[in-house]
């Protein structure tokens, strides 16, 4: 496990999942939870970014003008954009209305898994957008590194977010990805590529992603081969629906899609 707090830059590695700790906050309010699921977490092959950032000063007015302010909030963004899992707990103790805006940003990314314990003063708001839009909603920290740890690896381990990015599609080996199989010809691999880019200007992009090529590739070297297959198919109508179909997925769905 690696933790990144704020400001400091990231780059995700080789680590299966990036988690993003999201809510209370407020300093001497709210509890260091973020401190307890990190700790927890130790075991893990995750990269966990931590927006409680060491050098906070409530001072700092808080306008976009202020730079240290707008670094910030930019880091959290980029943060929740780029996570795979979205961690969030609401503190009894605060009202936490960032956390709120954040629980509306992420409603729908499929991402979340929120944690609410009694006696939150909008619990009653947080359950019903659980409900309506189906993201994980539990009780205790406890439980939110239970919920964690089944996003992870998952019941079948199959479709376990550790497994589908370092498990070879030719092979079957987890010790290297399809890019790196020695069985893998090059025009088997041109191929696949060829096969994905055209489901993907069909619009079949999601299920692509959860289907045969998330299961075969390391995710950076997924990202890799998407981007350089796109610079090389031959044709140049098709590269362009493909380029355009993939930034349109990323803006609404995936903001790790790094080319």
């Amino acid at each position: 496990m690696r933790c990144v707090k704020a400001p400091n830059r990231f780059f995700p590695k080789k680590e299966a999942a990036i988690i993003f700790l999201a809510g209370s906050i407020e300093m001497g309010k709210a509890e260091p939870w973020q401190e307890k699921l990190t700790s927890m977490l130790a075991a893990e092959d995750v990269l966990v970014l931590n927006p409680r950032r060491e050098s906070w000063d409530s001072s700092w007015k808080q306008t976009i003008n202020n730079e240290k302010f707008k670094e910030q909030v930019d880091w959290e963004l980029l943060g929740q954009e780029q996570a795979d899992i979205i961690a969030m707990y609401f503190d009894p103790k605060t009202q936490s209305p960032i956390t709120l805006l954040e629980l509306g940003l992420a409603a729908k990314s499929g991402k979340l898994i929120v944690c609410c314990p009694d006696g939150f003063w909008r619990k009653g708001n947080v359950e019903v957008t659980s409900n309506r839009y189906g993201f994980a909603l539990v009780q205790t920290l406890e439980e939110l590194h239970q919920a964690i740890m089944e996003r992870l690896h998952g019941a079948d381990p199959s479709v376990s977010m550790v497994t589908k990015f370092t498990q070879c599609y030719w092979c079957g080996s987890k010790e290297h990805d399809m890019m790196q199989c020695p069985d893998a010809a090059e025009a088997k691999i041109a191929k696949c590529w060829q096969k994905v880019a055209e489901e993907l200007v069909d619009g079949d992009y999601i299920g692509t992603l959860r289907g045969e090529v998330n299961i075969c590739l390391n995710i950076i070297n997924y990202y890799k081969a998407l981007s350089k297959a796109m610079d090389e198919l031959a044709d140049p109508i098709l590269r362009e629906k493909l380029r355009n179909r993939a930034y349109a997925i990323r803006a609404e769905r995936y903001g790790r899609l790094l080319w």
